[in-house]
């Protein structure tokens, strides 16, 4: 079989090329009230939370044998009930292997679904198979239900392109002609059709589902900086995996590129909402200068929007993006996550959004439908919520506040155009963080600003 070809760092960065992403410029919609807000309350103003965890840090889910509430079974049903499924059953003569049958997360929020949806559910399942020496291949029977949510078709890809790296995916649909499969060992998903409705999303952050089956679990920091989070093997492990099943090839230890994650503007299919939040050069107001400012160390430099309607938006090739990647730099969002899949020791610099939150700044012609004026005092937006998972992940992870965030036009600092950063700073930083991942010897390690 000939291996799907594979983008190297050496050759998938350039700031050379002439096919940089272009964004049209819009309004800033800046008011007075705003910007006197942000002076008032800035960053200085909103520290993070930090917390300490015990030193046994590794996930009773980890170790579960019922990891999820997922359970054998002898025989369950695949597919919409109101639709033709497919039965699968328990058998000593059927076929060698274990077949799963799960029904997948309409979670679109990469970070919610790796945490906890049904991808990860499924990696501890292989896993424990694995544990137990069984030898046999996983099958995986799968289907969405037809209120798919937010999913659109390059979602509902990304996750089945996660299970066809631990084993075999058969996706049930209307027109299968088997409707019978016989396996030697059967599994079944706890939240299929809608069994305890509610719960299996919670499965792996909150514990709530593990506690029905007396194996409650840890969960991931929210809303604080673990400052002693270590690498976790569920975390590390699962992307170690994923990477393996689908032959992606690691970075030389000494190299690797800087990325870039923009956002660019989307409108319809996901949410139904465009959204747009890009990392601009404060001096110019410009996303094209900090690039340039970038490109000025003279590493690599890869510019993305992993936004599901965006271009590169397949699990392989955020992979094979990812692989070759000793930096990753972005704005608050989901798109960071993608930093688990770059080989551990790698940096990821984040640029939070807590330079003030409150909505009564905002001009009534410039809120959401749903903007309602605050009743309470203004607060911080101090989300971080995806640093503990990187960090379980291996990753090193560091923060750097931007200069200043155009108002947003909803109730939440998510909802800001543009995000402005000092781009020569920065540029310094990506430097050090570059040598940081691949001369670490050479570095003080640890998160800090």
């Amino acid at each position: 079989m000939t291996p799907h070809k594979l983008i190297r760092a050496e050759a998938y960065g350039s700031c050379s090329v002439k096919d940089w992403p272009s964004y049209d410029r819009l309004p800033r919609s800046p008011s007075r009230e705003w910007r006197n807000w942000v002076k008032a309350a800035g960053t200085k103003n909103a520290p993070f939370r930090v917390a300490r965890v015990p030193d046994a840090q590794e996930f009773p889910a980890y170790f579960s044998n019922t990891p999820c509430g997922i359970h054998r079974v002898r025989t369950a049903t695949a597919g919409q009930l109101d639709k033709d499924t497919v039965e699968v059953f328990e058998d000593p003569n059927g076929q060698d292997g274990t077949a799963f049958v799960v029904e997948m997360d309409k979670e679109s929020n990469l970070g919610h679904a790796l945490r906890a949806g049904t991808i990860m559910c499924s990696y501890l399942l292989w896993k424990r198979l694995e544990r137990d020496n069984y030898g046999h291949p996983l099958t995986f029977f799968t289907w969405f239900e037809t209120d798919e949510g937010e999913l659109n078709e390059a979602q509902r890809h990304f996750k089945l392109e996660n299970l066809r790296a631990l084993g075999k995916v058969v996706h049930v649909t209307d027109e299968m002609k088997v409707k019978e499969y016989k396996f030697k060992k059967v599994y079944h998903a706890p939240w299929n059709h809608d069994y305890l409705e509610g719960w299996w999303d919670w499965s792996l952050s909150q514990g709530a589902l593990q506690s029905v089956f007396g194996e409650a679990s840890n969960r991931l920091s929210m809303s604080m900086i673990v400052e002693n989070r270590r690498p976790l093997k569920m975390y590390t492990g699962f992307s170690a995996t994923i990477r393996a099943g689908l032959k992606i090839q690691p970075r030389h230890p000494d190299g690797g590129a800087v990325v870039l994650i923009q956002r660019g503007v989307y409108g319809g299919g996901v949410g139904e909402k465009k959204k747009r939040r890009l990392l601009i050069d404060a001096k110019t107001e410009s996303p094209d200068v900090l690039r340039q400012k970038l490109c000025s160390t003279g590493l690599r430099v890869r510019e993305v929007d992993f936004h599901p309607l965006a271009k590169v938006n397949t699990l392989r090739e955020q992979l094979e993006i990812m692989s070759g990647a000793a930096v990753l730099v972005g704005s608050h969002g989901s798109g960071l996550w993608n930093g688990i899949w770059m080989e551990p020791g790698s940096v990821v610099i984040e640029v939070p959004l807590r330079v003030g939150y409150c909505c009564m700044p905002i001009p009534l012609e410039n809120r959401a439908p749903d903007g309602m004026p605050c009743k309470d005092n203004c607060t911080p937006f101090l989300m971080v919520n995806i640093a503990d998972g990187l960090m379980a992940s291996g990753i090193k992870w560091f923060y750097y506040d931007a200069v200043y965030i155009d108002q947003p036009t909803g109730d939440s600092n998510r909802d800001t155009a543009h995000v402005h950063v000092n781009g020569d700073e920065l540029a310094n930083i990506v430097q050090g963080a570059h040598r940081l991942a691949t001369y670490p010897e050479s570095c003080k390690v640890g998160w800090q600003h």
